[in-house]
């Protein structure tokens, strides 16, 4: 009888973790392995800042404001499943005449036509904004 037990024991610890291996390698059915559409134009809430994602990593930015003084941004975008990295850069001159270098990182998941997430910034390579939440929509 305690050998059967045994037996009975050890072969129900194998299934567990033959069925946790499986979970853990197939995952939880949310990511088919295919990334967000993204391609298109999101315009930032609250900033005043529209910009367009080219389906190919490439991003291009305006300020909608006319009075708005900075120059346009440019930059690029990674993307996985519903994940996105986005780094822009611009530079400016600001009112002293000095030549500044803003570095802009937004980090965020997309869920249908939103994505949000926080985002950093740094200008001249100190940080100015660190974790800060944002949000856009897909136009």
């Amino acid at each position: 009888m305690k050998n059967e037990w045994w037996k009975l024991a050890r072969r129900g610890a194998m299934a567990a973790i033959i069925a946790c291996c499986v979970v853990g390698l197939t995952g939880c059915g949310e990511d088919d392995g295919e990334d967000a559409d993204v391609a298109g134009t999101w315009v930032v809430d609250g900033a005043g800042l529209e910009f367009t994602l080219d389906g190919n990593g490439g991003l291009a930015g305006r300020w909608l404001d006319p009075e708005e003084k900075y120059p346009d941004i440019t930059g690029s975008y990674e993307l996985q499943g519903s994940s996105i990295t986005i780094r822009a850069t611009r530079i400016y001159t600001d009112q002293s005449s000095v030549e500044i270098t803003q570095v802009i990182t937004l980090e965020g998941s997309i869920t249908g036509n939103r994505i949000s997430g926080t985002f950093s910034e740094t200008e001249n390579g100190i940080a100015t904004y660190t974790n800060v939440p944002w949000s856009a929509t897909k136009q």
